[in-house]
């Protein structure tokens, strides 16, 4: 669900943000998406990359380290 700091890591390519207050229609909307093995791999794959460019330790301390120079 669309709560606290969630939008900034969900997105259409990586996964699907909930409304807040999703009820069960659109709860169960999006088990049935994420039940297509192909789209469900093709998102895992993304939210993964999105993670490695975004969030890894490795990438973002390199960066803060050319920043700091």
């Amino acid at each position: 669900p669309d709560v606290g700091g969630i939008s900034e890591l969900v997105n259409a390519t990586n996964g699907q943000l909930l409304n807040a207050q999703a009820g069960e229609s659109e709860l169960r909307s999006a088990i049935d998406g994420l039940l297509n093995k192909s789209e469900s791999q093709e998102l895992s794959k993304n939210a993964r990359n999105f993670w490695k460019s975004n969030y890894s330790a490795d990438s973002n301390y390199q960066e803060f380290v050319q920043l700091l120079k």
